[in-house]
């Protein structure tokens, strides 16, 4: 896992001094080694900062070229099935020169083009510059575990790991996007392929992007559908068991030790009971919890430890440790960021990055395996026709009868009413951007809120799978995984997914609704598969995540600071909150909507004041 940034001049040569400085403020995502090279007269660079995992040596090296020079990669990732590929390569005349698998890219990427991404099983974002074609390829992986923004204009492109790095540019525009700031306040996160300023975006997942004579064009390359073929309940079973041996096993590869990220969940259990199985040495655990009995969930993690025998590790969040890492937060997500379970993720990346260089964790699981809350309750209104006080979503629908409202929008206002407040609570006390500009940007988000989510929902799937998918496109990759690719690589720790290998996301996809969450239970197909795997109390305990104690935290001081932050804050003096409707709504607004605002302002700090 590391830092890439590559950039590609049109009209004049790169300033080396300032593209150096750019690569150097992804250090932190790879402590070990930097490597810059620059091409055709210095209209071309590519810059890599090295976390050390796979072929220690000096031959793993990045920038990294093929043996005639044709073709240079900036790699940052993992390739978990590169031994397979390798042999497969040498069986058709390459010759490799490392042991690492970056080479097994380069190669493969000689030998199949582009169809290359069809083999590759890993989490990557990589770019290659091809000198005879003079063309640059940037491609990400298939699920958006390792992320990658780009900059383009008439001039050049840039693309890198973090924002960070290409607004070490001074020349780059810092001109805040207002959709993405009104997006930021619906989903409590900037979505999809915007970013939080103008003229840099996302590469999607499963895209890659080739410019060529200052001209992009961007493809999807993957996407999974649901299919619900295999509806024999023993066989999607022994499927679901077969590929999660597989992905954990793969992924277990390594030059350096590998440890868990432990909750005592179900998905971190089940990577913990297959990792101390196939891994030879003893596995290494790792779990944050709270001084806050109603949030502390540790206990569960340390009965699962004691179980496997691992070798684990425990540390304490409490409010003290969360004001200190505060100012730290928007340095390490670089856009507005809601989900303040960032804390403890950051905390517990710190503490593993003690022992080793790379864990696992169970990310993914709730997605893939239907284990969400609000699927049940989603699921409910095929059963319940008149509105139910538990589907409280639906009282900002007017009390319809729940069989009138469609699928999408019932959907989309439980998410919302779990993730973030309503935007029209904001609207009508804040002013989001200048007045003069507010109406219509408002009126275009309240008349359609929920664009995102309309663009990824199938309404020809079973409710569960379309619900699942379309929080695999977005939810997923937009915060869960954004969260814990910034919170581990501050700290030059590599997270390892093995429940969002592709393969057995489309494994899982194959499974028929009624089987994966049966009788309204969440991941019911994946307790019956790990049956026997985990011990039984982790298959019945019911968890409620990684949450924060914010209703403790806030009545103990932590609102104050957050409201006397905001109402002398730079949003109000650049106008892009009005103060007095501002302090209005502080007055009256939850502690999740005064932390939304919250890290709204600390990144405006940050990044624009």
């Amino acid at each position: 896992m590391c830092g890439i940034v590559g950039q590609v001049n049109t009209t004049h040569p790169i300033d080396r001094a300032c593209f150096e400085c750019m690569c150097h403020t992804l250090a932190h995502r790879g402590p070990d080694a930097e490597g810059v090279r620059f091409f055709a007269d210095d209209r071309v660079a590519l810059g890599h900062r090295r976390l050390a995992i796979i072929d220690l040596t000096d031959s793993g090296l990045q920038p990294m070229t093929t043996a005639d020079g044709h073709l240079w990669i900036s790699f940052n990732g993992e390739i978990y099935n590169y031994r397979d590929l390798r042999h497969e390569l040498e069986h058709l005349g390459y010759v490799f020169r490392s042991n690492s698998d970056t080479e097994v890219i380069l190669n493969a990427y000689t030998a199949w083009g582009t169809g290359c991404l069809d083999r590759l099983r890993g989490i990557f974002a990589f770019g290659i510059w091809d000198a005879d074609s003079q063309q640059l390829w940037v491609a990400r992986d298939h699920l958006g575990v390792k992320p990658l923004y780009y900059f383009h204009d008439s001039e050049r492109f840039i693309f890198a790991s973090e924002l960070k790095a290409i607004l070490a540019d001074s020349s780059v525009p810092r001109r805040p996007s207002k959709e993405a700031i009104s997006d930021y306040l619906t989903y409590g996160y900037v979505p999809h392929h915007r970013s939080i300023f103008e003229q840099i975006a996302k590469l999607p997942a499963g895209h890659h992007l080739l410019l060529q004579h200052g001209k992009i064009t961007i493809t999807p390359y993957w996407d999974v559908a649901y299919t619900g073929a295999i509806t024999d309940e023993q066989e999607a079973i022994t499927l679901l068991q077969a590929h999660l041996q597989e992905a954990i096993s793969m992924q277990l590869v390594s030059d350096v030790p590998v440890g868990v990220l432990l909750s005592g969940g179900v998905d971190s259990s089940a990577i913990t009971a297959y990792s101390s199985w196939l891994q030879p040495t003893p596995l290494h655990s790792f779990t944050i919890g709270f001084a806050e009995q109603a949030n502390d969930e540790s206990q569960y993690a340390a009965e699962v430890a004691a179980y496997f025998r691992t070798l684990h590790h425990h540390q304490r969040l409490d409010l003290q440790t969360a004001r200190d890492l505060l100012p730290l937060y928007s340095k390490v997500y670089d856009e507005p960021f809601y989900d303040s379970s960032g804390l403890p993720t950051y905390l517990v990346s710190q503490m593993a990055r003690q022992t080793t260089k790379v864990v696992l964790g169970g990310d993914g699981g709730d997605e893939v395996f239907a284990g969400y809350h609000r699927y049940g309750y989603f699921t409910a209104a095929e059963r319940i026709p008149i509105p139910h006080p538990l589907l409280k979503a639906a009282a900002r629908l007017t009390w319809r009868p729940l069989h009138q409202i469609p699928r999408w929008r019932f959907y989309a206002e439980l998410l919302h009413d779990q993730l973030r407040p309503p935007l029209e609570a904001f609207a009508r006390h804040v002013t989001i951007i200048p007045p003069s500009q507010t109406a219509a940007l408002l009126q275009h988000h309240i008349d359609d809120p929920f664009w995102l989510l309309r663009r990824f929902w199938h309404e020809d799937y079973p409710r569960i799978s379309a619900a699942q998918y379309l929080d695999l496109k977005t939810y997923l990759v937009d915060d869960i995984l954004t969260k814990i690719d910034r919170a581990s690589m501050a700290h030059g720790l590599e997270v390892r997914v093995p429940l969002l290998d592709y393969q057995l996301v489309e494994a899982a996809f194959s499974i028929d609704a009624r089987l994966l969450f049966a009788h309204q239970q969440r991941k019911s197909l994946l307790r019956k598969a790990l049956h026997g795997v985990v011990p039984d109390s982790v298959l019945t305990t019911r968890k409620q995540g990684f949450a924060i104690p914010l209703d403790a935290w806030f009545a103990a001081g932590l609102r104050t600071t957050a409201t006397d932050l905001l109402t002398d804050g730079g949003l109000a003096q650049a106008g892009i909150v009005s103060a007095e409707p501002l302090q209005d709504f502080l007055a009256v607004a939850s502690h999740e909507q005064v932390w939304t605002l919250y890290a709204l302002e600390a990144w405006f700090r940050q990044w624009i004041a």
